[in-house]
Formats: C-alpha cells, sequence, structure tokens
C-alpha cells in the first residue's frame, strides 16, 4: 500500500514540482481524507477479485453518488443546511 500512495502522489493527477519518497510527506501532501479514500478502494478493489466487473462499477458508482449527496447535504462551509429545497431538516 506504501508504493501505492507514494505512485499516486508522484503522478502527474497531483501536479506536485518535487518527487516524494517518504510516506511521512505524501500523507501531508495528500491528507487524511484522501489518504482514507485511497486505502478504501484499494481494499474493495482486492476484496472484488472474483465478482464481476458490473458489480464493482456499480457498487463504485453508488459510493460515489452517496458521497456526493452527503457533501451537497452538508453545505459549502461543512455545516448541514436548514430547511433547504431536497434535504430533510
Amino acid at each position: 500500500m506504501t508504493l501505492r500512495l507514494l505512485r499516486r502522489v508522484n503522478s502527474a493527477a497531483y501536479g506536485f514540482r518535487m518527487a516524494t519518497s517518504s510516506l511521512r510527506h505524501a500523507l501531508v501532501l495528500l491528507g487524511e481524507r484522501e489518504v482514507r479514500v485511497c486505502a478504501t478502494i484499494w481494499s474493495l478493489a482486492e476484496l472484488g477479485k472474483d465478482l464481476p466487473a458490473e458489480l464493482i462499477v456499480a457498487s463504485m458508482l453508488r459510493a460515489r453518488l452517496c458521497e456526493m449527496l452527503a457533501k451537497s447535504a452538508s453545505g459549502d462551509n461543512g455545516t448541514r443546511r436548514r430547511n433547504s429545497p431536497g434535504t430533510l431538516g
């Protein structure tokens, strides 16, 4: 998992100017939330090796939808919106 994390932080997707070779530095750059998301995805990928690809894709899409709905319901500043259309409360 350490190697995967270092590959991810050094990928062009993040655009860091210097290569990272330290796990500690990678954790600081990515942040706790991103590391947790990566670890969860990698763990689920290992669990789903024997399952049909369509099932894995559908599960990941549902998870992403739930994540987006939760973020939308919490509002931009991390607090829950009250009495907004489409939300409970």
